[in-house]
């Protein structure tokens, strides 16, 4: 598939939102998806597949010297119909034999193997390969569908060395764009910095209970912890209430605080292993 130019401009902006290369192919595959190469075209299934199909197992199931000694008896029936087409008509035999050779040929072939029974269990097992193999094929094509928008894609990422230049001002845009998309109120008022860490640790706290990994929930608790001593040090700043002084008044305070600290996290650290 050759890309366009709207293409290449969906996916300049896709990657000013930080989308990886492989968000973009899929945004891509869904927002044109009516440009992309069609599927291989499905055949329904017939009573003329299923001939085939029982033709192809009981090749498969010949040996070396069936297949020879079939070959040989063919061969000798082609011989045979060659020698009436001569003698039907003349010096032109020859010429129409060759033309209806391969055809000929596969009559001799389906009347050596006979006419299949056409059971209805046969039918809907050969039915089912059939719907198999295209299914097969439909997947191997969207798989190198994707393949090739992915690879003329990535040099659409401004990070990339072969980036065009004619697309920086769109991909500026566009970041920018998305910069006040998702920016959210002024941070200048303190009420809204409030907001935005209450957000956040409430964010981060659902992470804390819903992570079944220990390492990982201790790395959650510890951001925890960051966020809500700057929550302590913005209301301090802001006058939204006194500051307590936490700091211990001797070495032996110091370790009974680290000591505590210590056993409320493995409380916690074991309450989400045991969960």
């Amino acid at each position: 598939m050759k890309l366009e130019e709207k293409h290449k401009q969906f996916a300049v902006k896709c990657y000013a939102r930080f989308l990886t290369r492989t968000e973009v192919v899929e945004a891509f595959l869904e927002e044109f998806a009516d440009d992309l190469p069609p599927p291989p075209e499905y055949t329904e299934f017939s009573a003329e597949k299923y001939r085939e199909y029982r033709e192809l197992e009981a090749e498969e199931e010949e040996t070396a010297e069936d297949i020879l000694y079939r070959d040989e008896r063919i061969a000798e029936k082609l011989a045979n119909y060659q020698a009436r087409y001569k003698e039907a008509y003349g010096a032109d035999g020859t010429k129409k034999f060759e033309a209806d050779r391969e055809k000929i040929r596969e009559q001799c072939i389906q009347d050596w193997y006979g006419e299949p029974e056409l059971t209805e269990e046969a039918m809907e097992e050969a039915r089912e390969r059939h719907d198999a193999a295209y299914e097969y094929r439909a997947k191997t094509h969207h798989q190198q569908v994707k393949r090739d928008i992915s690879r003329q894609l990535r040099r659409l990422n401004i990070i990339h060395r072969q980036f065009p230049e004619k697309y920086r001002a769109l991909f500026n845009q566009a970041r920018e764009q998305y910069f006040n998309d998702y920016r959210g109120d002024s941070l200048g008022i303190s009420e809204n910095v409030l907001k935005e860490l209450e957000i956040l640790i409430g964010y981060v706290k659902q992470c804390i209970f819903q992570e079944e990994n220990q390492t990982d929930a201790m790395k959650f608790m510890t951001l925890a912890h960051q966020i809500m001593k700057t929550v302590v040090a913005h209301n301090a700043v802001n006058g939204k209430q006194d500051v307590v002084d936490i700091t211990p008044q001797s070495v032996k305070a110091l370790a009974d605080s680290q000591k505590t600290l210590t056993e409320q996290l493995k409380e916690v650290t074991q309450q989400l292993t045991n969960k």
